[in-house]
């Protein structure tokens, strides 16, 4: 987060204009989006993963909208233009994301073609692979071979054809600019459509090398962790990076981040992940823990945070209390006290795992002149440091450093440096397992989204 964002929430609400008409549109285009949602399981000891499809029914014929990657049975969820649509279900036994002849099924049934009106809620489907499906009903499908050939194709199919999964790029992308970041606030589905969404490697996957997973906060980009990720010793480590839209409401947006790693986790198969958040992207990343951790039955031992605001911050409730209507998604989420901010805490749904380290960095810089609560000038360390965060965190370490600041600083990094290194000598960050991994011919494309 290099840009402010939650210092100027009060300023971008008496700003108002053009941006704050043009979240009302995104809302509104949200709002009218279809969700169709449900369980896939085996009547079988299955290995998996298990991919779900979304086929959309169209005068042509049918024509992949999407698809949602689980490495064993449970939820999936989808969120489409209206129309109609059927679903399938396959077991991606040699994962190379086609299904071919003899994988497991759940063919596209023509008597359970979905009807979905704007804004309707299709739950509680459930799909069922069987080994024994008849091979001459089921059509290939290569969920590889799906790309989405344009906007306006996209815009008939489903915004989380636009994720990005693994996609190799400099943090000099200009999809990492500032403005597609403050872009991202105001505009999320424009985001979507026009740069994507999704985990962005530096260089291609090493099974030798441990995933270390950047999450910005709001209106920032990956390019603001250069110096963090950097730092890392390459021999050891890789960095990954979330770039996502940040008006979005955060548990949405953890949801899609655990989606997209649960999908990289089915290529690569990689057994240890560590995940480092800053202001914001903290309380998302700890909701992607939750979700990933629940999924998947693995560990995240390593998660360090930077200038988090887990008390929430009091200019989001400024925003919502005396906003426009309609209020950002995510500034209801910041707002202390909010449903999503206590579903971190407590036992509830987003709540840490027991088994995941927390390390909670946090700054304290103020202008000499400064009046008011401690903090890094944006956010307090009370709310960075609330109560349940110091009962919790294996180590906690302040830095006289201001909000953005702390993300270049030399001690910050090495700091950061040591807990991965201890971490991985304990055994708790491991490489992937020594076992045959079979190279796909592809890049995964797209997932299930926002």
């Amino acid at each position: 987060m290099i840009v402010p964002g939650i210092v100027t929430l009060s300023l971008s609400v008496m700003l108002g204009g053009c941006a704050l008409l043009g979240v009302g549109d995104q809302l509104a285009r949200l709002e009218a989006l279809s969700h169709v949602a449900g369980t896939v399981k085996t009547t079988y000891e299955s290995s998996g993963p298990l991919v779900v499809v979304l086929i959309r029914v169209t005068e042509g014929g049918l024509e992949i909208a999407d698809h949602h990657i689980r490495p064993l049975a449970g939820a999936w969820h989808f969120m489409v233009t209206p129309g109609r649509y059927r679903l399938a279900a396959f077991e991606d036994v040699n994962r190379d994301l086609k299904y071919q002849h003899g994988e497991p099924a759940a063919p596209p049934d023509p008597d359970r073609t979905i009807e979905l009106a704007p804004g309707q809620e299709v739950i509680g489907l459930e799909l069922e692979i069987a080994l024994d499906t008849p091979v001459e009903r089921v059509a290939e499908i290569d969920i590889a071979a799906w790309q989405a050939r344009s906007v306006a194709d996209q815009r008939n199919a489903s915004l989380g054809a636009l994720t990005v999964a693994g996609e190799v790029v400099s943090l000099s992308d200009e999809r990492f600019d500032a403005d597609v970041g403050r872009y991202g606030m105001w505009r999320p589905v424009d985001f979507m459509l026009e740069h994507g969404a999704g985990v962005f490697f530096l260089e291609p996957y090493q099974r030798t090398k441990i995933p270390v997973l950047f999450v910005h906060g709001i209106t920032g980009s990956p390019r603001e962790f250069e110096q963090l990720a950097g730092a890392l010793d390459p021999t050891r480590f890789q960095p990954w990076f979330y770039h996502y839209p940040s008006g979005i409401a955060l548990d949405t947006v953890s949801t899609h981040l655990a989606n997209t790693v649960v999908a990289l986790r089915s290529r690569y198969r990689f057994e240890s992940i560590a995940v480092v958040g800053h202001s914001m992207g903290g309380l998302v990343a700890q909701a992607f823990i939750a979700k990933y951790a629940a999924t998947t039955g693995d560990e995240v031992p390593a998660f360090v945070t930077l200038a988090t605001p887990f008390g929430g911050h009091e200019a989001a409730q400024l925003a919502v209390d005396t906003g426009p209507i309609p209020v950002v998604p995510s500034w209801l989420d910041m707002a202390p006290g909010s449903s999503f901010i206590e579903s971190l805490f407590g036992g509830s749904a987003n709540a840490l795992p027991e088994s995941t380290h927390h390390h909670a960095f946090f700054g304290f810089r103020r202008d000499s002149g400064s009046s008011g609560h401690s903090g890094d000038k944006v956010v307090s360390v009370a709310s960075q440091l609330r109560p349940e965060v110091q009962q919790r965190a294996v180590r906690i370490v302040g830095f006289d450093e201001d909000h953005t600041s702390i993300l270049r600083d030399a001690e910050v990094a090495a700091e950061l440096n040591a807990i991965l290194e201890q971490q991985h000598s304990r055994g708790l960050l491991r490489t992937v397992r020594d076992v045959l991994v079979a190279p796909l011919r592809i890049d995964l494309p797209r997932l299930s989204s926002f």
